[in-house]
Formats: structure tokens, C-alpha cells, sequence
């Protein structure tokens, strides 16, 4: 008899507890991508004009720009999967959803001065990893992008830093080899449709592509760094 005098009392309690519990979980903040704006380099129209009538170093030059924007596809990654579970954290959420039989874990957080991002998978033969992390700052003013090996080694494969001063965008993209040199992309965005792109490996400077508000520009290639093996310029209408 006491039992079901108590039952009420405890289905009560119980009540209140899942409650609280599922508020607690709803996460207090809404999700948003990095920002992939300058991610995807836009190639001059006078440059693309050339490669089109196969002049080989325009063609070169185009795809030295089209294997960087390789970073840009990334910016999907970074969105949510569907039937994602939310569950709330100090600063952000943890977001868990499925895809097979591979789990993903996206872990956003809002700090007092950046955004932060952390997808972790899990596979049937690899254990939970970090695939991909990013960082950025909540003015605007620059960030970063790390993707990692799928080995689930947490070895970096490539990486992505920007600042965006006023108008002016810098941006380093580093592609990672164990059995060569690292490719690093340098990238400059005037704002004012002039900019440059350079290709190093290594330390030693392969490609220089500069491009002007009138729509002219102008390339450089070199084995060694220093002694150019060949240049060429555009116009506006790609001759």
C-alpha cells in the first residue's frame, strides 16, 4: 500500500527529471558554417579567355588556381547531417548523426571572442577521429581550416588560414605530403579585382600569377625559385 501511495510522488518526480533533462540538452544556440567566401579564388576572365584558346601557360596557370580551390569543396563538410541528435554544451553543441555504418560528431562552440568546429568520424575499422577543424574569429577578421588524415592518425593532410583586412584578403593553403615537399598556396584578394596567387614548393617559388583592376595580368614560372623559365601577360579579352 505504501508503494502506491508513493507511485504519484515518483511518477512526478520522474516527470520533473526528464524535463529538466531534455531542456538541458536543446542546445541555447543555432548552428552556422565557416565562412568559405574567399575559399573559392575567382580566375581572372581575360586568363580563362587564354587557356581557352590553349595557350599551354595560360592553361598551366588556370590549373595551378583550380587545384587550390581543391580547399573550397571542403565548406559542405562543415554542414550538419540529416536527423542529427543535438546535445547542449557550455559554450555550443555536440551534433551526432549516422550514415551507414560510419558515425559523425560535429562540435560547435561559441567562445567570447571565435566560432569553433570539430567533426570527428568513427568507422567500423577506425575508432572515433578528427576529419576536420576549423576557427573562426567573430569579427570577421580571420580564421582557419584544418583537414586531417583519414587514417584516423590525426596527421593534417592540409590546412587554411585567412585574415580579411578592410577589403584585403590574405590566405596560406598548405597541402601536405609524407613523400614530397609541401604545396602552399599564397593568396591576396585587393577587393578591387586586382590580387595574386603564388605556388610554392617547398620553400622554392614555382608560379606567380598577378592580375590587375583593368582586367590585365600577368604570369611567372620557375624550377629553381629565382631564374624565370617562362612569363606571359593577358589582357582584359584574353589575348
Amino acid at each position: 500500500m505504501r508503494l502506491q501511495k508513493f507511485t504519484p510522488i515518483l511518477a512526478l518526480a520522474v516527470f520533473i527529471l526528464a524535463s529538466c533533462s531534455k531542456k538541458d540538452t536543446t542546445p541555447a544556440i543555432t548552428y552556422r558554417t565557416p565562412t568559405s567566401t574567399h575559399a573559392q579564388i575567382a580566375i581572372p576572365a581575360g586568363l580563362q579567355t587564354q587557356a581557352s584558346k590553349d595557350s599551354i601557360y595560360a592553361v598551366i596557370a588556370v590549373s595551378e588556381i583550380s587545384l587550390a580551390n581543391v580547399m573550397a569543396s571542403y565548406a559542405t563538410d562543415f554542414t550538419l547531417g540529416s536527423g542529427e541528435n543535438a546535445t547542449a554544451t557550455s559554450n555550443g553543441a555536440v551534433y551526432s548523426w549516422t550514415y551507414g555504418d560510419v558515425g559523425y560528431w560535429m562540435t560547435y562552440s561559441v567562445l567570447s571572442d571565435k566560432y569553433t568546429w570539430t567533426w570527428d568520424w568513427k568507422t567500423a575499422q577506425i575508432p572515433r577521429f578528427t576529419y576536420l577543424s576549423a576557427e573562426e574569429l567573430k569579427n570577421g577578421s580571420g580564421g582557419n581550416w584544418k583537414i586531417y588524415d583519414e587514417t584516423g592518425t590525426n596527421t593534417v593532410a592540409a590546412d587554411y588560414t585567412w585574415t580579411l583586412t578592410g577589403s584585403v584578403y590574405n590566405a596560406t593553403m598548405n597541402f601536405y605530403s609524407a613523400s614530397s615537399a609541401t604545396t602552399k598556396y599564397v593568396i591576396v584578394d585587393n577587393g578591387n579585382n586586382s590580387g595574386s596567387f603564388q605556388v610554392f614548393e617547398g620553400a622554392v617559388k614555382k608560379v606567380q600569377i598577378t592580375w590587375n583592376t583593368d582586367g590585365t595580368g600577368n604570369y611567372w614560372f620557375s624550377d629553381d625559385g629565382t631564374t624565370a623559365t617562362y612569363t606571359g601577360t593577358w589582357t582584359a579579352t584574353g589575348k
